[in-house]
């Protein structure tokens, strides 16, 4: 579980959080996807406070590839929409050419 306070932070501030290095040779021809939960309300919905998934070979965001974005407010269609405050779970795919 990871949490970022961003009624903390400064406007244009960014966090990045990496996981280490693993491999997805196994996989195959199947598709690998990363998973995850978000809390989406809309207590502030005029904030772009948003999450992008990234995939990079190295635990850089230099050279990485968004795979998805999140909004926070539930009321910003990135990538969607929601009718009630709550926990949401997203899913996105991750590129082929990762899978090394």
């Amino acid at each position: 579980m990871a949490r970022y306070n961003s009624r903390a932070s400064s406007v244009g501030t960014q966090q990045t959080i990496a996981t280490p290095p693993f491999s997805l040779s196994a996989i195959g021809s199947n598709t690998a996807r990363v998973s995850l939960w978000i809390f989406r309300n809309d207590t502030l919905p005029l904030v772009y406070d948003t999450l992008n998934v990234m995939v990079n070979t190295l635990p850089d965001t230099a050279g990485a590839i968004i795979i998805g974005t999140i909004a926070r407010s539930r009321v910003l269609a990135i990538p969607d929409t929601q009718t009630a405050p709550g926990w949401y779970q997203y899913t996105f795919d991750i590129p082929s050419s990762f899978n090394g």
